[in-house]
């Protein structure tokens, strides 16, 4: 997408700068569209999930459709699993890409694997993300403890 914007740049800059206020116009109305359906996700499920299980479902349900969550969950209680546990939950997801598994289910084949995948990738970033924000966070409370200041003058006056 840079080396595009960049190519825009040398033909046209009014060009430029509409289609990037577009393109981002879009996909910020898309990210809003997903949110609001990831809630209404996180809303339909049933209260017995941990709110903070909900969001990782939530986020499969978006992937495979909330039918085969469903489905993925009456497999897992009756192997003697916690239907309300995304750990036990997502490794018999990709169960519903066997017949000898998805015959038995409502709503039939999934394909599993790419949902436990998706959630996969969205958790590895989230905990990036979380990381990163406590590092900041650490980072600040050092310099307050020292009580550090950052200086925006570029020149010094030393009083030796």
């Amino acid at each position: 997408e840079s080396w595009l914007i960049s190519v825009m740049y040398i033909l046209n800059i009014k060009k430029v700068v509409i289609s990037v206020h577009e393109y981002y116009n879009v996909h910020l109305n898309k990210n809003i569209n997903q949110c609001i359906n990831l809630v209404k996700l996180i809303n339909r499920l049933p209260d017995t999930i941990s709110v903070h299980e909900k969001p990782w479902f939530a986020l499969a349900a978006y992937n495979i459709g909330y039918s085969h969550l469903i489905d993925a969950r009456k497999i897992t209680e009756k192997l003697g699993g916690n239907e309300n546990s995304w750990t036990e939950v997502k490794d018999i997801i990709p169960l519903l890409q066997q017949r000898k598994w998805y015959k038995y289910t409502r709503f039939g084949y999934a394909r599993g694997n790419e949902a436990v995948k998706y959630v996969s990738n969205i958790r590895k970033y989230y905990d990036s993300l979380r990381w990163f924000d406590e590092q900041i966070n650490l980072t600040e409370q050092v310099a307050r403890d020292v009580d550090f200041k950052l200086s925006t003058r570029t020149e010094q006056n030393y009083d030796w």
